[in-house]
């Protein structure tokens, strides 16, 4: 296995401290230590820890598109399954995977590169959705373009309300997820 790079390792750090402490209570010298760097040296890669955010954020949205991707082995009519399994089976996002990514969520509210990373990243999961009910197929009275906005808006749903509330477990929200994405595709939900 390769050794990351300085860059990928700073993009680790911010990741590292951010579940440690959240974003805003994160400093450049945090990241920076926790990278194994001087702040100055951090900025020679960054130009501020915004940007190692940004970073960090594409770098998560790359590795959720790449394990999209690895689903069009399926055949059609079981990549609805391995949806709900991909986002809410536990490999893809524990806990903490869904903390900062629902951080990210929040700071891209205010931050416009980050806007702009997650309105892409929003757009390429619902084209990816999209594409996976026409070939699978949906309900008659949607659009594979609708099915995806109500596909992704549970995806989204459903992380959230796991993270805060308990009595919402991975498996029960993955259960909710699959048995949504049939409904949407105009199948049975199987026993």
């Amino acid at each position: 296995m390769k050794e990351p790079s300085r860059r990928e390792r700073i993009v680790a750090a911010l990741c590292e401290r951010m579940l440690a402490r959240g974003f805003a209570a994160t400093t450049l010298a945090d990241v920076a230590r926790a990278a194994h760097m001087t702040p100055s040296h951090l900025l020679y890669y960054f130009k501020d820890k915004e940007a190692v955010l940004n970073a960090c954020f594409e770098a998560v949205t790359a590795q959720i598109m790449e394990g999209l991707a690895g689903l069009e082995r399926l055949p059609p009519r079981e990549r609805l399954d391995g949806v709900a399994e991909y986002f809410f089976g536990g490999k893809l996002l524990n806990k903490n995977d869904m903390g900062i990514t629902l951080e990210f969520f929040g700071l891209a509210v205010h931050n416009k590169d980050l806007h702009e990373t997650k309105a892409q990243f929003d757009r390429i999961v619902k084209g990816w959705l999209a594409h996976m009910f026409a070939a699978s197929g949906c309900r008659a009275d949607l659009t594979p373009e609708d099915a995806a906005e109500s596909a992704y808006a549970m995806i989204v749903g459903l992380s959230t309300s796991s993270f805060f509330d308990e009595r919402l477990p991975l498996a029960r929200a993955r259960a909710l997820l699959r048995d949504s994405l049939y409904t949407l595709a105009g199948r049975a939900v199987p026993p």
